[in-house]
């Protein structure tokens, strides 16, 4: 595939990741999106995490979150890094702090389909 291709891939895998997100589905964020490299910068070191993560900020009203920025770039053969500035919203609509916030992640194309590697929050920009 040419690299158009692939981001348009990425793009779609990452609105998935989102959703998924959102809905707080930890199995399939697990299984179907994160394959963290040994050693690389993450959030979440398992399914058990990210299951905590999510019904922590459910505690607090998470709803969904809202991405209003996605820059995806490619880095190498198979390979891309995808920034995103997103919010986080409760139930009630209004915006947990600190409002617009900013995560980068490093993508990688594996025969079962893209992945996230590893992924940290950055400044916006």
């Amino acid at each position: 595939m040419d690299a158009k291709s692939d981001i348009t891939e990425v793009e779609a895998f990452m609105r998935e990741y989102n959703d998924l997100f959102s809905s707080g589905d930890a199995k399939a964020l697990w299984s179907r999106v994160y394959r963290f490299e040994p050693g690389g910068k993450a959030m979440i070191n398992s399914e058990a995490d990210l299951k905590k993560l999510h019904d922590d900020i459910v505690a607090q009203g998470y709803s969904h979150s809202i991405v209003h920025m996605m820059k995806v770039t490619p880095t190498g053969p198979d390979l891309m890094r995808v920034k995103l500035h997103f919010e986080r919203k409760k139930t009630d609509g209004s915006t947990f702090a600190p409002g617009k916030q900013a995560s980068e992640y490093n993508v990688q194309k594996f025969p079962d389909g893209w992945r996230i590697t590893s992924a940290w929050m950055t400044a916006l920009d």
